[in-house]
């Protein structure tokens, strides 16, 4: 799946769905640790902050888009072929 780059107006406001860059790579990883922090907060903080560089090595790796609203991501979602691996919305 190729969504390549879509731009769009919601409510006035530019959106976007782009693929993730490198330069973006620190701004979704540290969502990535705090949202994983948040919702499994039965799992060990440790394991995710253990996890959190090679998480952010594999991103770079694999098929994630951004979605950017007013020149800022707000979410991201990774893709395996058609599977959704994660989706995460802040």
């Amino acid at each position: 799946m190729n969504f390549g780059l879509t731009k769009l107006r919601l409510r006035g406001i530019p959106v976007m769905v782009r693929k993730l860059q490198k330069a973006d790579i620190d701004r979704v990883a540290d969502r990535w640790l705090d949202t994983n922090l948040k919702a499994h907060d039965f799992i060990s903080a440790q394991y995710w902050e253990s996890n959190y560089k090679m998480v952010k090595e594999m991103l770079l790796q694999a098929e994630v888009y951004v979605y950017e609203s007013d020149q800022k991501i707000q979410g991201f979602i990774g893709l395996n072929n058609d599977y959704i691996e994660g989706i995460f919305c802040f």
